[in-house]
């Protein structure tokens, strides 16, 4: 008697270890899905442009997949252009170095140019990351933008003032312009007319 309740005793407490187990799984199984939710949303309703472009043999290259892959997971979208709905242009000191044409437009339309590690700091966080402390320094890529503008005016002046010689040597010949009138062409001429219908204002 004494044996069998101490068996329907270990069958109830193996019962209860069973049941308090499986709470447990599905505790963390729900945790797991609500960090994965979260995690989703961390960069959802954003759009990001990359531009990872630097040497081969630099340390700040990074492979574009890579941040392609960190943002989508995240629940962030990608901008293969950048437009004024660019929320950041995520890129790295080599491409901002190389003044790439993507890190060109994004300092011309003011769109916040950050450093890569933005994006990895803040899946590891898992929170969303103030923008300020990954800005990188565009001091050079404005000097190249003032540049290339300054280029582009001594350019526009130097082809109005060929335009305007053009046309002043145009009008000093034209005044050297006769008129002749060489008289009615008609072919009824060839054939020793002395004119036809065609022509007869002409004579």
């Amino acid at each position: 008697m004494k044996d069998q309740i101490k068996v329907e005793g270990e069958f109830k407490m193996k019962k209860k270890r069973k049941i308090g187990e499986s709470k447990g799984s599905e505790v963390l199984e729900r945790k797991k899905k609500q960090k994965q939710k979260a995690k989703t949303k961390l960069f959802s309703r954003r759009l990001f442009c990359i531009s990872t472009k630097a040497n081969m043999d630099s340390k700040q290259a990074t492979e574009y997949s890579k941040v392609v892959k960190i943002i989508k997971e995240n629940g962030g979208e990608i901008s293969s252009t950048v437009h004024r709905k660019v929320f950041a242009l995520i890129t790295t000191l080599g491409a901002v170095q190389r003044c790439t044409q993507r890190v060109r437009k994004a300092c011309k339309l003011d769109i916040p140019v950050v450093d890569v590690s933005f994006l990895t700091e803040s899946v590891q966080k898992e929170t969303f990351l103030d923008l300020n402390n990954f800005y990188l320094d565009l001091t050079n890529v404005k000097r190249e933008l003032e540049r290339r503008e300054k280029a582009k005016d001594d350019h526009s002046d130097a082809a109005g003032k060929e335009e305007t010689e053009t046309t002043s040597d145009v009008s000093i010949t034209s005044k050297h312009v006769r008129k002749i009138h060489l008289g009615c062409c008609c072919s009824c001429h060839d054939s020793e007319k002395a004119s036809c219908s065609w022509c007869e204002k002409d004579h």
